[in-house]
């Protein structure tokens, strides 16, 4: 009697194959832009339904989004505005709900990079920062993206950040 062991290993490959397609080096689409997230799982998103009493929410379309995660990695954020956004309203926001401290700007040629200290948690040691966020914002030829990531949710926050710089336009 044979063993099924070598039927095993063909399906194996087939299902490492089928993983591949959207792993290493594949471009994925979200809109009109292109980027690469090797191993990530994604979750869009459009629009978020009104909370009690009809307050809230986000009609579909003003705010496409997409998170990505990956468990031995990151957690980003690529956002879709429905508007141009400035880097001083941006900081301009943070600063007012003291939701970032210590600005780090870049302006650059399609757009801005921002970079600041998060606070900490209730009860943490006062003047210790929370971690870094990233903003990297863009206007290219596909429309306004928006995308961030922080250094403390994950343990690669390069892998994060060569996912931002990978946003191009849909090929």
């Amino acid at each position: 009697m044979k063993s099924p062991r070598p039927l095993c290993v063909p399906f194996a490959l087939a299902l490492a194959c089928a993983a591949c397609a959207d792993g290493e080096g594949a471009w994925r689409d979200f809109y009109s832009i292109q980027y690469r997230a090797d191993g990530a799982h994604a979750l869009e998103s459009d629009g978020v339904l009104p909370g009690p009493g009809g307050l809230g929410g986000i009609p579909s379309g003003v705010r496409p989004s997409v998170v990505l995660t990956r468990p031995d990695g990151y957690h980003v954020e690529i956002v879709k505005p429905a508007q141009r956004a400035s880097l001083e309203a941006e900081k301009a926001s943070l600063d007012q709900s003291h939701a970032g401290s210590n600005f780090r700007e870049v302006v650059t040629s399609d757009g801005w990079e921002l970079t600041y200290d998060m606070p900490t948690s209730p009860g943490a040691e006062p003047g210790r920062s929370g971690g870094k966020a990233h903003i990297l914002y863009r206007e290219i030829a596909a429309g306004n993206y928006r995308c961030s990531w922080a250094d403390v949710n994950g343990r690669d926050p390069k892998a994060a950040e060569a996912v931002c710089r990978s946003i191009r336009p849909r090929k």
